[in-house]
């Protein structure tokens, strides 16, 4: 296996997990689960409507913000899936380049 396969594998597996926990992470913030209030408590509030407004809309606002960095997630996915092809590809011609082209290696 060379090293380019390998990272791939990496960034591929790293990229699934970023996905999974962004997902998880984007969905407890749009159901505005009370564990996660202390990342969302406003600075400056004027009354306690300010207050819950405010804590509404960072709700939201972070909760887009897990999503899309879970889509740039998906990219790498896309992206990683590309480096494992082609370090398919890169091994099977040194395997060929080292051998010959009468034996060749399978994996």
């Amino acid at each position: 296996m060379g090293v380019v396969y390998v990272f791939g594998v990496a960034l591929f597996c790293l990229s699934v997990w970023a996905v999974i926990f962004l997902t998880v992470m984007a969905f407890f913030y749009s159901i505005e689960a009370v564990t996660l209030i202390r990342d969302v408590i406003p600075q400056r509030y004027v009354h306690s409507t300010d207050f819950v407004a405010t804590v509404k809309e960072n709700f939201q606002i972070l909760s887009d913000n897990c999503y899309y960095a879970a889509y740039s997630y998906v990219v790498l996915i896309v992206v990683s899936w590309f480096v494992i092809f082609q370090g398919k590809v890169m091994d099977k011609k040194a395997a060929e380049k080292i051998i010959g082209e009468d034996i060749l290696i399978r994996h």
